[in-house]
């Protein structure tokens, strides 16, 4: 990979009244114009509680890219646990014929209503998609390798090649109800058990502290492409997320007096973190925008940054190591 660097971003479905007095297509529209010359892959998430699903999504985003913008946008598909196993099933090969080529199956969106009889745990719907689209029985969970055995499942897909993905959290603790909670082992098994049932690459939560990135891929036994997660820096997020954040920050943000300044501050952080991901070596950033294209610019200050280059997702840790 040399020293490419690949940059992606997580937009949404339109939300809330915005979804009910916009025309999707438009809006959609609005969305590629903010990341299409900018990003290397869109990261489309799947809120159950809103109108258009993530596959919804991703067909409107890549027609109205060929359209408008002569160009195809590579794109992470979203399958939460949300969905049943048909379902999943037929939205990996609805994303097969319009050319996307990575995966995230993943939790359903707390947000989103809870269905019994799907998917129990990211586990398995991970497992199925990655059986689905390689064909190996052993990235079966036990559960769902008891289906195949008794012949209760679907055939793989020969055709439908993809990049399957999952996520992961590096920050060594988070907080939870004010407890401060150590995840850093539970993650890293994790990472190794998702990788055994078919991860081949990861989305990291957000991190605060570009040491703990750092620090996760440097513990982990495995070898597999990790993007950093940066969110912009916002006190209500921190807390309600338990995220770990460095003292200085969270008095820079508590200085504000205003929203809006406090906004702003918090995006100055986010982009600190950005530049030092960048400079230490790290080839591959996702930004969680919160569904504000202007935090993305004011985090990466695209307009006086030039396009990156980016390589296609590989299972290769180089994606992950410090250049020499």
């Amino acid at each position: 990979m040399g020293s490419r660097f690949t940059l992606s971003v997580e937009i949404e479905p339109p939300a809330g009244s915005l979804s009910f007095i916009m025309d999707p297509d438009r809006f959609i529209e609005m969305e590629l114009r903010n990341y299409v010359d900018h990003v290397d892959l869109l990261s489309i998430t799947n809120r159950s509680v809103w109108r258009i699903s993530s596959m919804t999504m991703a067909k409107k985003v890549q027609k109205i890219s060929q359209k408008i913008f002569k160009k195809r946008v590579d794109t992470i598909l979203h399958l939460t646990t949300r969905t049943s196993m048909f379902d999943t099933y037929k939205h990996v090969l609805d994303a097969h014929q319009i050319g996307i080529k990575s995966l995230l199956p993943i939790l359903g969106d707390p947000r989103g209503p809870k269905i019994p009889g799907y998917f129990r745990d990211g586990f398995e719907i991970l497992s199925f998609v990655a059986y689905l689209t390689q064909g190996r029985v052993e990235f079966l969970t036990s559960g769902l390798k008891k289906l195949w055995e008794k012949g209760e499942f679907p055939e793989p897909l020969p055709h439908a090649k993809f990049s399957v993905g999952s996520v992961i959290d590096p920050n060594p603790h988070k907080f939870l109800h004010d407890k401060k909670i150590e995840i850093r082992t539970r993650q890293l098994q994790s990472a190794v058990k998702k990788k055994q049932h078919g991860a081949e690459f990861f989305l990291s939560q957000a991190i605060y502290n570009p040491d703990y990135y750092f620090e996760f891929i440097d513990n982990l036994d495995i070898e597999i492409p990790i993007a950093a997660g940066i969110l912009p820096a916002r006190l209500r997020l921190i807390k309600l997320f338990g995220l770990p954040c460095p003292g200085e920050y969270r008095q820079r943000l508590k200085m504000q007096p205003s929203v809006k300044e406090e906004v702003m501050e918090g995006n100055r952080i986010a982009a600190e973190i950005f530049s030092d991901l960048k400079e230490r070596g790290c080839k591959w950033i996702h930004i969680y925008t919160i569904g504000n294209s202007k935090n993305f610019k004011a985090i990466t200050d695209i307009n006086s940054s030039p396009k990156v280059i980016a390589p296609k997702l590989t299972t290769k840790n180089e994606g992950n190591k410090i250049n020499a």
